[in-house]
């Protein structure tokens, strides 16, 4: 699986590639995207921050979820963001046109006998080529897609099969219901956003039990309240609490 160039901010090798193409800045410690910034050729590098440089790739963004053990792959879900909240999906479309992901994914879970979660992020490029850009060794959204029911089964009892439900959309509801919101007066935005609001079904919602939907908005006002008062994303919010952001401890040891 090739990857974009990449280097640590200060490396004169950072300045090099900068003064000759688009680049990617990525905080050292981040999740959901928080802080990355997409920087045109030419543009001035921050200073003074832990961060890497990398090369820009352009193309589309795939991302995989997997369930794995001793190196043997349960379940892959390969998927593509529809809906985006700064830059976490919060509307989902699973695919099958991409068979190089899932086999080099099925390859790096045997080469490492891992076992466990484990995502992946890839941009693909105009030429069809995918490059890899993240792992997270957690689920992701993708796991929105695997038979609820089968889950559990399949993590106590190795080998159990897991089934994709049917839905090839998915949705975080209100999530989408404030993108679609933040669209209005952008219309070919707003008319997307709205047509893929009514027409695709929530992640949680199940008309037998449609209470952790409908109270979504009161179990979690801290966190809207929290994302409104700082002007960001709820998914950024949402995460602060699994976030790794540094070792205040041995930071405030290596200050003068």
């Amino acid at each position: 699986m090739a990857a974009p160039e990449t280097v640590a901010l200060g490396d004169p090798a950072a300045a090099a590639m900068v003064a000759r193409q688009d680049v990617v800045v990525k905080p050292v410690y981040s999740c959901s995207g928080r802080g990355v910034r997409m920087l045109p050729r030419g543009s001035p590098l921050p200073r003074d921050e832990a961060a890497i440089v990398q090369a820009f790739i352009p193309g589309a963004i795939y991302s995989t979820c997997s369930l794995a053990h001793g190196g043997q792959p349960a379940v892959t879900v390969v998927y593509r963001a529809v809906t985006l909240s700064g830059s976490v999906a919060v509307a989902f479309e699973r695919v099958t046109d991409q068979p190089a992901i899932e086999a080099w994914v099925t390859r790096f879970i045997a080469g490492t006998s891992y076992s466990g979660f484990i995502s992946f992020d890839f941009v693909v490029d105009e030429a069809g080529k995918p490059w890899g850009i993240e792992c997270n060794p957690r689920t992701t959204s993708g796991l929105h897609f695997l038979a609820p029911e089968d889950l559990a089964p399949a993590i106590v009892a190795p080998g159990t099969a897991v089934r994709f439900r049917p839905d090839r959309q998915l949705q975080q509801f209100w999530s989408c219901l404030t993108e679609t919101q933040h669209a209005f007066g952008d219309w070919p935005r707003f008319r997307a956003n709205l047509q893929q609001l009514v027409g695709t079904r929530d992640v949680t919602w199940h008309w037998r039990d449609p209470l952790p939907l409908l109270t979504m908005p009161y179990t979690a006002w801290q966190i809207i309240a929290m994302a409104r008062a700082r002007g960001v994303p709820f998914g950024e919010v949402a995460t602060l609490d699994v976030g790794w952001y540094g070792d205040p401890v041995s930071a405030a040891a290596a200050a003068p």
